[in-house]
């Protein structure tokens, strides 16, 4: 498979200056960290262009958040300083969400360090296996913001109304999504180097399984209103290019097995998904749809090989599709922990 096959990046929540309560120069000593963060703050309503700076703004600025926790304790009734507050928009455009909570800043520098890895990975050049490496990496630190989000953060602010972006749906769709674009540079590397097909088949069919959980999600509310059409296009897409690509890398090892028959069921299995899919992919990028072309001319080649060996030779019989057991996936991508992106971070 090409490796200029586009990958999606998330868009980064924009935010708006925070109104003082008091000036920073009129911060008490005590609050001498307060005042700290709230002006690296500033830097997050002005971010560079640099992806890197960006990144490591962000990072810090989500390592010093800690630092704020005693000003914002559980109990809205104590909070010194409940006049606060925090606004962020949806990263996926329209709304905006203000609270005067610690734990809504946390889930935006957690989203946007997901956002800002997704667009690393995605712009990372795959024509290498430096560059396959490098892009899944960022994959995974992305899917791991992302799964932090969602186990540590989420209920708290969700508790207070947020944005659809912070919602359970939209985060674990998320992760889905970059999951899957980290198992396809597995994928990526699998066929470059060679690997047996069964193994290239196994890894791809796991890329189309999480490509179909995030289809899956993006069909329904709140999901199916919220986000760019041609994000639903470019999953649903690809959910069938994977589960071809997995028919077609398995039609290979069981043709050197001598199973022509289930080759020739599997290769139309994966050809039906694929034209069903094309059909009404609109609005996606055009690498994609002459990948998924390319795959389908593969297929129908390998098919019309396959269907006059078994006339002329074998003669085997053509088992039903729904006879068939489901080609087993290998996972291989991980959501990196926090801690590690954390770490990974300051050492960079």
């Amino acid at each position: 498979m090409a490796s200029s096959i586009p990958m999606l990046s998330i868009p980064e929540k924009k935010t708006t200056p925070t109104i003082l309560p008091k000036s920073v120069d009129q911060i008490s000593d005590s609050d001498h960290d307060l005042a700290c963060v709230l002006v690296n703050r500033r830097g997050l309503e002005n971010p560079p262009s640099s992806l890197s700076l960006r990144r490591d703004l962000v990072v810090s600025y989500y390592n010093s958040l800690s630092l704020l926790a005693p000003h914002f304790p559980i109990s809205l009734e104590r909070c010194r300083i409940g006049s606060l507050s925090f606004t962020w928009h949806d990263a996926f455009g329209g709304s905006a969400a203000t609270q005067g909570s610690i734990h809504f800043e946390v889930a935006a520098a957690a989203f946007n360090i997901a956002a800002i890895y997704s667009q690393i990975g995605a712009g990372e050049e795959r024509g290498s296996g430096d560059g396959i490496r490098k892009a899944c990496n960022a994959f995974q630190c992305a899917a791991g913001a992302l799964k932090f989000l969602e186990e540590h953060v989420k209920e708290k602010v969700l508790a207070e109304g947020a944005t659809v972006d912070l919602s359970a749906d939209c985060v674990q769709m998320l992760e889905k999504v970059m999951l899957a674009q980290a198992q396809e540079c597995y994928f990526e590397r699998a066929v470059e180097l060679q690997k047996p097909p069964g193994i290239c088949s196994k890894v791809a069919r796991k890329v189309g399984l999480y490509y179909e959980e995030a289809y899956e999600a993006l069909k329904s509310p709140p999901l199916d209103r919220h986000l760019d059409k041609s994000w639903v296009s470019h999953v649903q897409l690809k959910a069938a290019l994977f589960k071809a690509e997995a028919c077609y890398w398995y039609s290979m090892e069981l043709h050197g097995k001598g199973e022509i028959g289930e080759e020739i069921v599997r290769l139309k299995i994966g050809l039906s998904d694929l034209s069903k899919a094309k059909k009404v992919a609109k609005g996606v990028a055009s690498t994609l749809i002459r990948a998924a072309s390319r795959l389908d001319e593969n297929m129908r080649c390998v098919l019309d090989k396959a269907n006059r060996e078994n006339n002329q030779i074998y003669c085997m019989r053509i088992p039903d599709a729904s006879s068939l057991v489901e080609i087993p996936p290998a996972s291989l991508a991980n959501s990196t922990p926090m801690d590690k992106i954390l770490d990974a971070n300051k050492k960079s």
